[in-house]
């Protein structure tokens, strides 16, 4: 145990049927980041609830049936971009609105996936898919316009694989709105011939 206090990191070393839980309290108090090292079966709320008061991004890491609310409040306090690890269940009002006012702030685009569609702006869509394309995924279907598509597009030109999946969230006369205007406003984007589904072409 003398060794396992100095260096903690040797618990990945030992083989388990020589794990005590002595061992892995001491792993734990000494280095929370090792907390997936620790045997389920030597695992327990209180060496969880540790390992995120310590460094709440070890959340993603702590099995869901051992998190709490308490765990997942801090864990949002310390860092709102933890959202994508809380539990459904555990995501609460004031955590939405934190991820509002982030996006608002143009901040952590990603988070948009948890803002109330009644709450959502083009601005912030606008925003979204710019930063990080694939969240168009994410956006209200009354938002994925032409418009948008031709902002995601520009602002990353290897996002042309995502055109199907707009294409198929609009009506067809916005679908080839967007068609053509790709045509006209960026021919040369990469592989686009390759993206659009030959029922438009």
């Amino acid at each position: 145990n003398i060794a396992i206090e100095k260096y903690p990191r040797l618990i990945k070393k030992i083989p388990k049927e020589f794990i005590t839980q002595e061992m892995c309290n001491a792993v734990v108090a000494k280095m929370p980041s090792l907390i997936k090292a620790i045997p389920r079966s030597f695992a327990t709320k209180e060496m969880y609830k540790y390992a995120v008061l310590s460094i709440p991004k070890l959340i993603h890491q702590i099995p869901e049936e051992f998190i709490t609310q308490e765990m997942c409040n801090d864990a949002i306090d310390n860092d709102i971009t933890l959202m994508d690890y809380i539990p459904v269940n555990n995501i609460t009002q004031e955590m939405r609105e934190k991820a509002y006012q982030s996006i608002l702030n143009k901040q952590n685009p990603q988070l948009i996936k948890f803002i109330p569609e009644e709450k959502v702006t083009v601005d912030m869509c606008y925003f979204a898919v710019e930063c990080m394309p694939i969240l168009i995924k994410y956006i209200p279907i009354k938002f994925i316009t032409p418009d948008l598509s031709i902002k995601m597009l520009k602002a990353n030109p290897y996002s042309s694989h995502l055109v199907p999946y707009a294409l198929g969230k609009m009506e067809q006369n916005k679908a080839i709105e967007l068609i053509n205007r790709i045509v006209d406003e960026i021919p040369n984007i990469i592989k686009i011939g390759e993206s659009i589904p030959r029922t438009y072409l």
